[in-house]
């Protein structure tokens, strides 16, 4: 399995998860943008799901310290992003300052490729945390026919 897919290979088995950006960086250029998972649990089901992932994700030590938020951008329909601490810190600053640049102009250049590098090496590590650790409280008749209805559409 692709280390770039890994988080979300995983969520999508354990979790309805309505929407997901698969690649969590693009393997052929690790500094294009910072590694995240962007996704979106299906509504209906149980909304204390992102509470337990935080969690689990916050209790992970690796090289990088991991956060799980609500997305700052979109107004009717809102994702939700694990990512490092200081990617988290860098999307709060943009949107509290009505300023957005780029992550790449954001980090000083070398923080910046260190921060992508070391996020990479975090990520298989961080799936056999939240493998071991993350334990979602969900009805499973429920995700089973989630998941059969969006293989029928």
């Amino acid at each position: 399995m692709k280390n770039e897919r890994l988080l979300a290979n995983f969520l999508s088995e354990i979790l309805p998860l309505e929407q997901c950006r698969y690649n969590m960086y693009h393997e052929e250029n690790i500094y294009s943008r910072m590694p995240v998972l962007v996704f979106r649990i299906a509504k209906g089901f149980n909304d204390n799901l992102y509470n337990e992932l935080r969690e689990s994700v916050e209790s992970f030590q690796g090289n990088l310290k991991w956060t799980e938020y609500e997305s700052f951008a979109g107004k009717r329909v809102k994702n939700h992003i694990i990512s490092p601490i200081e990617y988290y810190e860098f999307e709060m600053n943009s949107f509290h300052n009505n300023f957005y640049q780029r992550e790449q102009d954001y980090f000083q250049s070398d923080i910046y490729k260190r921060l992508c590098e070391l996020a990479i090496n975090d990520i298989p590590d961080l799936y056999l945390h939240l493998k071991e650790n993350f334990k979602p409280h969900i009805d499973q008749d429920a995700l089973l026919k989630f998941k059969g209805n969006r293989l029928t559409k």
